[in-house]
C-alpha cells in the first residue's frame, strides 16, 4: 500500500490525526496485512502519537482472530501503561474474539476482570459467553453465568433462554429443557403482559 508506505519514510512523514492512521490500521487488517498495520502503529509510537481505544480495539481483535493470542495481550497491556482505561468495548472485543477463537478461559477471564473492574457486562456479553460455553458442552459454567443475569440489571431475554435451551438439549437432558422451556414461557408471558400495561418504558399507558 503506497499510502501507508509513504507515511513511515523520514522525508515524506506528515503528523496525522487519529482518525487517519486508524483507518489506515483498519483497512490493512481487513486486508490481511497485520504486520504493516502493526507498523504503521509502532511508528506512531515513535513519533509520540498513541492513538486511542479504538486503535487498540482493531489490533486486539487481529491479534486475537490471529490466534496469536501473545501479542494481544502485549497490546492489552500497553493500553494500561500508556493510562487508557479500557472501556466495555475494549473487554468486548476481547470476550468476543476469544469465543469465537474457541478461547473460553481467556474469554471468561475477561469477562471476570471486566466486572472487578467496575464496568457492568450487557445482555449480549453474557450470551455471547452462554452461547459458546454451550458449545463447548460447559454447561454448568453457562448455567452460572445465566443464572448471572438473572441476578443483574440485564435480565435473561429470550435468546438468552433459546441458548441455554439447546444448550440442555445437546446434553439429553430432556427434563432439564422442558424445565427451561416452561421458564421461557412464563417470561414472554410476563414480558408480553408489561408491555400491555406499559408503554414498554415502565409507565402505565392507563
Amino acid at each position: 500500500m503506497k499510502l501507508s508506505s509513504s507515511l513511515l519514510e523520514d522525508g515524506n512523514y506528515v503528523e496525522p490525526d487519529v482518525i487517519t492512521p486508524n483507518t489506515l490500521i483498519q483497512g490493512l487488517c481487513k486486508g490481511r496485512r497485520l504486520d504493516e498495520a502493526v507498523e504503521i502503529y509502532d511508528t506512531m509510537i515513535e513519533r509520540g502519537s498513541f492513538g486511542n481505544l479504538f486503535t487498540f480495539h482493531i489490533l486486539i481483535g487481529e491479534y486475537i482472530k490471529a490466534g496469536i493470542i501473545d501479542k494481544a495481550m502485549e497490546v492489552w497491556k500497553r493500553v494500561h501503561e500508556l493510562g487508557f482505561a479500557p472501556s466495555s468495548t475494549t473487554y468486548r472485543v476481547m470476550i468476543d474474539g476469544f469465543c469465537k477463537t474457541h478461547m473460553l478461559n481467556f474469554a471468561e477471564g475477561m469477562f471476570s476482570k471486566m466486572r472487578i473492574s467496575g464496568l457492568s457486562p450487557t445482555l449480549v456479553d453474557y450470551n455471547t459467553l452462554m452461547a459458546s460455553l454451550c458449545k463447548e458442552s460447559s454447561l454448568e459454567q453457562a448455567r452460572r453465568l445465566f443464572q448471572g443475569t438473572r441476578n443483574s440489571s440485564c435480565k435473561p431475554d429470550i435468546i438468552s433462554f433459546s441458548i441455554m435451551t439447546d444448550g440442555i438439549l445437546k446434553t439429553g437432558d430432556i427434563q432439564s429443557a422442558k424445565e427451561d422451556a416452561s421458564t421461557l414461557y412464563l417470561f414472554l408471558v410476563y414480558k408480553q403482559a408489561v408491555e400491555t400495561w406499559t408503554d414498554g418504558r415502565g409507565r402505565r399507558c392507563f
